[in-house]
């Protein structure tokens, strides 16, 4: 063997030696979060902010889902009072938050989109601006469906947010009807190419996805019509509720029966 050869041997035997734990690594971590055990998703029995539920459950990573025996003790010890929490997190992840909960549901969202990036993420850095950006719009129809559960606008507020007679775009944003925010979103997946598919990304199931498919299916359980006149977005959502993985949350396999209703219609409507 010349001296060429033993120095291209010399290098494939390390990058061998350092690629094949790096590969059992990943998958390690994709099967058992920690030593203790899977993740653990703390949220309530109602079919809210479910959106990490789905992300979780499409992402491949094992974990659990709880409830909250003693909400009150609970939330005094949270970092932000609020559910849903991620716990049970891999040391190194919770170092630089004193390996506390992992609160908010967009940290949550990052942090499975950060550890199964190609599916969850996004297959490059355009998919994952896709991604973000279904998040926040799904977050916003959510908002507008809190302020109308907790009565923090008029009833007929609240009936002009179903309306198909509210879809001036032109408003400002906090009075958008949901058929404004159906008719954006409808743009948005023809913008991004694959609504013949029923997808917004390569995977269909980013996090950005997952968040926006849980909000509309609380909106289809106020108005289960909603999405007729917008085919794309028809599409993206009969695809994603025919997953698999989706089918184990709306079933309640791993949630210890259905998740009820949260939202409902409007006592005006």
């Amino acid at each position: 063997m010349n001296f060429r050869a033993t120095i291209v041997l010399c290098i494939l035997t390390i990058i061998s030696a350092f690629s094949v734990p790096n590969s059992h690594y990943l998958a390690s971590r994709m099967t058992s979060s920690t030593d203790n055990g899977p993740l653990e998703i703390y949220y309530f029995h109602l079919f809210a902010k479910v959106g990490s539920l789905f992300a979780l459950e499409h992402s491949g990573l094992s974990y659990v889902h709880k409830k909250p025996e003693d909400w009150k003790a609970m939330k005094a010890e949270l970092s932000w009072g609020c559910l849903p929490i991620l716990k049970n997190l891999p040391a190194e992840d919770a170092a630089a938050f004193g390996g506390a909960e992992l609160g908010q549901e967009l940290a949550i969202m990052n942090y499975i989109a950060n550890r199964v990036p190609e599916k969850m993420k996004g297959a490059n850095l355009s998919e994952d601006l896709v991604s973000q950006q279904l998040y926040g719009e799904a977050e916003d129809i959510y908002q507008a469906l809190a302020r109308i559960k907790t009565k923090l606008v008029t009833g007929e507020a609240a009936v002009n947010f179903w309306s198909k007679d509210n879809i001036d775009p032109l408003s400002h944003n906090r009075q958008f009807g949901i058929y404004v925010f159906l008719d954006k979103l409808e743009k948005f997946i023809q913008k991004c190419g694959k609504a013949q598919d029923g997808k917004f990304t390569t995977s269909g199931v980013t996090v950005g996805e997952c968040k926006l498919f849980a909000t509309l299916c609380a909106c289809k359980k106020i108005e289960d019509s909603l999405l007729q006149d917008f085919e794309g977005l028809k599409r993206f959502y009969d695809r994603f509720e025919k997953e698999p993985a989706t089918q184990v949350i709306l079933s309640g396999a791993k949630t210890d029966g259905v998740l009820p209703q949260y939202f409902l219609k409007p006592d005006e409507m």
